[in-house]
């Protein structure tokens, strides 16, 4: 019989976001979204509004914010899980 895998070896690991940059913009800004874990995120969303990602490494995504973005927080989805960022962006 095998041995269970040690913990966090069989899962992916947890995506997290750091920052984002701008804070602010109206529908077309391009956002940065920076953190770890990020290479597979495969959206990031913009309060109900789903943006499609233009870059994705391990500590950058980069995306424009949709039509239909509300203010919020950006969260990008991963396999692992979302990621929510700790600062606002403010849709103008």
């Amino acid at each position: 019989m095998l041995a269970p895998a040690p913990p966090g070896r069989d899962q992916a690991l947890a995506a997290r976001i750091t920052a984002i940059e701008p804070s602010s913009g109206p529908v077309g800004t391009v956002v940065a979204v920076h953190g770890t874990g990020l290479a597979s995120a495969t959206a990031v969303r913009f309060g109900a509004a789903e943006s499609r990602i233009t870059v994705a490494t391990d500590t950058l995504i980069r995306t424009a914010v949709p039509p239909g973005a509300t203010t919020g927080p950006p969260v990008a989805t991963t396999p692992a899980g979302p990621a929510t960022s700790p600062d606002v962006f403010t849709v103008e």
